[in-house]
């Protein structure tokens, strides 16, 4: 890298021979980068040795080589092809024996294969927005080295391109966001879509105040944050239940065809990679099998351990990005597990909706808070109005849901008339 960098021939020299006449430049620095090196020169004045010191300077950016250490692979955008998805079920033998775990996987496996079959990349990609213009002002830019020769050339391609991004991107978001006022689908959804940049979790702070620098540290920090929240803090004894013994209905095609119908598209899927628009695609042909399935592990109580295993996602909230508090998890289970476990919450919903109070109005079918929030609304101005003192207290519970006791959830759902074949799941 020396030689990119003209100095005078006093400044240059590495080594000055026994002779003191004859010098040469004998030490250098290597670089596969030469945009990372911005100056190179000589120390003088260093005694001690007949060669002299060569100092870098480097341009460094700290903040994007840490990203470097947490980057991920971006998935493609990809189209299942439904027509393509049904003759493939249609055509497969599908003969599962075994146990209900061999059975199982072997669907999952079978069914992960003719998924992969019938998907094709998506049309268009994260660039779609940008013109044919700006692509070609941006290959140039990458094929052109910045000298000092070029500085002004390249700083004007720069601008430019800079400036056609901006506008050719908010025309683009513009134009989604009306599609999707139009369609009255999500503008939420949308708006996320958009979303050119997130901003990813480099480190997090540890029980002793420090961060974390890897992310095997990171990862410990969750780990043992989210055990110690999964963990009983209060043993709770699950209350025997009589079990009737009374025999409970098959899983229909047709339950698993409602449940798929008030099934939303677009959820991100579990470790299986299978998703719900898979699921709807398939068709009654692998319905019949699910159902089956789906009543053997009725019968037995049993759940496949690949439907158990899960993902766990973590999404910022609000607050400190350091603070592993202040993200909430999400787990990502597989889309045939939560298929079971809806057709079962569909046979159980009115028998709890029955159960509880009219004071009960979150979670619950043709119920909402507004009616709770407006009754709030009139206390507090006949308080104002008669001049009478009002208290009001909030509890806000911390980590409410993944604290929560199982023994105590199975104890007051069988106490509300559910039948045990389907608690003790």
């Amino acid at each position: 890298m020396n030689t990119f960098f003209q100095k005078p021939q006093g400044k240059r020299y590495t080594w000055r021979a026994p002779n003191a006449t004859h010098t040469a430049e004998l030490d250098y620095f290597l670089s596969s980068d030469r945009q990372l090196i911005t100056n190179v020169e000589v120390i003088r004045h260093v005694s001690g040795s007949d060669h002299r010191l060569i100092r870098a300077t480097l341009k460094m950016n700290l903040e994007a080589d840490r990203r470097k250490m947490f980057q991920t692979k971006r998935l493609e955008k990809t189209k299942l092809d439904e027509d393509i998805l049904k003759q493939a079920v249609i055509n497969t033998e599908w003969q599962l024996e075994g146990t209900l775990e061999e059975k199982a996987n072997k669907l999952t496996e079978t069914l992960m294969e003719l998924q992969k079959t019938a998907t094709t990349p998506a049309v268009g990609g994260r660039k779609e927005w940008m013109s044919p213009q700006t692509l070609d002002n941006i290959t140039k830019r990458r094929k052109m080295e910045h000298t000092k020769e070029n500085h002004l050339e390249y700083s004007l391609l720069s601008k430019l391109i800079r400036q056609k991004i901006k506008e050719e991107y908010n025309t683009y978001k513009l134009k989604k966001l009306q599609e999707v006022a139009l369609q009255r689908k999500s503008l939420k959804k949308c708006k996320q879509e958009l979303t050119i940049a997130r901003r990813m979790m480099v480190t997090l702070k540890k029980l002793d105040g420090s961060n974390s620098k890897t992310r095997e540290e990171t990862e410990e920090v969750c780990r043992c944050f989210y055990t110690d929240i999964f963990n009983s803090k209060k043993y709770v004894q699950e209350k025997k239940m009589e079990d009737n013994n009374e025999e409970i209905p098959s899983i229909l095609t047709s339950e698993i065809e409602y449940a798929l119908k008030n099934t939303k598209n677009g959820k991100a899927p579990g470790p299986d990679t299978i998703t719900n628009e898979t699921l709807k695609a398939v068709g009654i042909h692998l319905w019949r099998i699910l159902a089956e399935l789906f009543t053997e592990c009725l019968r037995t109580r049993k759940i496949p351990t690949l439907w158990k295993t899960s993902k766990t996602v973590l999404l910022f909230k609000k607050g400190d990005h350091e603070d592993i508090k202040n993200y909430r998890p999400i787990c990502l289970l597989s889309s045939i597990y939560k298929l079971f476990t809806k057709i079962i919450l569909n046979r159980i919903a009115r028998t709890l909706d029955e159960a509880q109070p009219k004071e009960q109005a979150g979670f619950r079918s043709g119920y909402s808070t507004i009616d709770h929030i407006h009754t709030l609304n009139q206390v507090l101005e006949r308080a104002e109005e008669y001049k009478l003192p009002l208290v009001l207290t909030f509890i806000d519970y911390e980590k409410t849901f993944d604290s929560v006791e199982i023994n105590a959830v199975v104890n007051s759902i069988s106490k509300q008339g559910i039948q045990k074949q389907y608690s003790s799941l």
